[in-house]
């Protein structure tokens, strides 16, 4: 059984960052659609490519300590 808890812990460390990513940038994209702005998609881009390396710095730390 540990193999598979640890299994499941690097599938949550690969999967769930790029997850968490993409419906941060699209909950950005609807809520500037919704309320009728614009605004560079450079940006979002560059937030998306900074969040990704957040939330997996932050992924890798959960999966440590239950590791």
């Amino acid at each position: 059984m540990p193999i598979l808890r640890r299994v499941s812990l690097v599938g949550f460390v690969l999967v769930v960052p790029p997850l968490m990513t993409a419906c941060l940038y699209l909950a950005s994209m609807t809520l500037l659609h919704a309320t009728h702005r614009v605004i560079e998609p450079q940006i979002l881009w560059c937030a998306a490519a900074i969040e990704l390396p957040v939330f997996l710095f932050f992924a890798v730390l959960e999966a440590k300590n239950r590791w």
